[in-house]
């Protein structure tokens, strides 16, 4: 499984630019408030439209600027779990789940 991104996004008070390629199965996405965490998400799901850029997952291309790309409603469904999002001191985050965190070492 790979991921490519490379897309530029912009809105009234915010712009959004990310280039990155990834070849492993799970990835996260991790950022302030405000960070584009979302509208990454929407992106790459063919909700909302990057103004330019293009999108590959698993060589397939979702979006691509600079030929005509995908409609959302052609694409396979996929689905997005978000759970419990909140903000958690890391030394809280350590002590609580040190053991788990000394097996994965």
């Amino acid at each position: 499984m790979g991921i490519l991104i490379d897309i530029k996004k912009s809105l009234p008070g915010f712009k959004l630019q990310i280039k990155l390629s990834n070849e492993q199965d799970i990835i996260g996405v991790l950022g302030a408030s405000g960070a584009g965490k979302s509208m990454l998400l929407k992106c790459i799901a063919g909700l909302v439209k990057p103004d330019e850029g293009k999108i590959i997952l698993n060589k397939r291309t979702l979006f691509d600027s600079a030929q005509k790309n995908q409609s959302a409603a052609s694409r396979t469904p996929g689905r997005v779990f978000v759970s419990e999002l909140r903000a958690v001191p890391a030394s809280d985050y350590c002590r609580k789940h040190s053991l788990w965190i000394k097996q994965i070492i």
